[in-house]
């Protein structure tokens, strides 16, 4: 497992989005977008709504927002797919990640690019350092 429980999972969560909502590069390429996706992680019994709405990027920890798609997996789907690690198509076959909802608006994470999994992996590592997870 690569968290320490439901604590450690959302304040790295937190960070992430946080940090990723002041990038200039991540504001441009999602200023167009109004979207919202929520994820439920199995194992911690646990949902958020990322919402993505004309540049801005907000969590919602109490489900306020009607998402286009819901994601469900595990909190190590969860860490596989933010660092970029996830074969996709394998964890969909497997069932390990299902979608429920607009399957083609999950396209629209993309807009997220590289500093998706490059400042995930920065938040994860700083959270739990080597060898600690």
């Amino acid at each position: 497992m690569f968290f320490k429980g439901r604590d450690q999972f959302c304040e790295i969560v937190k960070e992430l989005f946080s940090r990723l909502a002041v990038y200039d590069e991540v504001r441009k390429s999602t200023e167009k977008l109004e979207v919202a996706f929520k994820f439920h992680i199995e194992d911690l019994r646990l949902e958020f709504t990322l919402i993505i709405n004309k540049g801005n990027i907000l969590l919602d920890f109490h489900n306020e927002c009607q998402p286009k798609a819901v994601l469900k997996m595990s909190t190590d789907i969860f860490h596989h797919a933010m660092s970029g690690t996830l074969n996709l198509p394998a964890a969909l076959i497997n069932k390990n990640l299902t979608i429920d909802g607009d399957t083609r608006s999950i396209l629209n994470l993309a807009a997220l690019g590289k500093s998706l999994s490059t400042t995930y992996s920065t938040v994860y590592y700083e959270k739990v350092p080597a060898g600690n997870s």
